[in-house]
């Protein structure tokens, strides 16, 4: 199947999952990550805030603050690239021009290399490490332009409905150490 027709039916499968299933999704994915050494000892960890269906991140947030960890949330710059802000406690996310929440301006910036753990959005992904995302490579981009050596642990989390049998990656994807869904925690980066 041609991947922009692959993109449109697991975008519709994903938006067809309840608001009741979603929120016991996006529980499940915090409550596997937060058991993991390495996400643990994350003192800086990247996020996503959540739309079109994908899973929310509040709840990865949330452990994050508990713990004392902070998290950094993408701003969309022009050209395609993502920036790294702070995401402030008591802040008021505001919508961008995709819809999608980002810290309010003034924004204190941070590298993705200061994080140690980058959460990533997918519309599907395959057990290789492979994804498909929204299809403008801002995440491929932000991730391809860091050192391997100094790279932070890249983690997709999804619906497992979002998996596909095999993902043929193009030269510029960037696969993903791991992928959690509400089901499991798969390593990719063994393979």
């Amino acid at each position: 199947m041609p991947t922009e027709s692959l993109r449109r039916q697991l975008r519709q499968r994903r938006r067809a999952i309840s608001p009741a299933a979603q929120q016991r999704a996006a529980t499940a994915v915090a409550e596997q990550l937060q058991q993991q050494r390495w996400f643990a000892a994350a003192h800086r960890v990247a996020l996503y805030s959540a739309s079109d269906g994908e899973v929310a991140t509040q709840p990865l947030y949330n452990g994050c603050q508990r713990r004392g960890s902070d998290c950094l949330l993408p701003i969309i710059a022009p050209h395609h690239q993502l920036l790294w802000a702070l995401w402030q406690r008591d802040a008021i996310l505001t919508a961008n021009r995709y819809g999608i929440l980002e810290p309010p301006a003034p924004w204190q910036m941070l590298a993705l290399t200061a994080c140690q753990v980058v959460v990533v959005p997918l519309v599907g992904f395959d057990r290789d490490g492979n994804r498909i995302g929204m299809g403008g490579g801002y995440y491929d981009r932000a991730l391809g332009a860091l050192a391997s050596s100094n790279r932070p642990i890249t983690v997709g989390i999804a619906h497992s409905c979002q998996e596909v049998a095999k993902i043929t990656p193009q030269k510029w994807d960037i696969p993903l150490d791991y992928i959690v869904t509400e089901r499991e925690l798969l390593c990719a980066k063994q393979k």
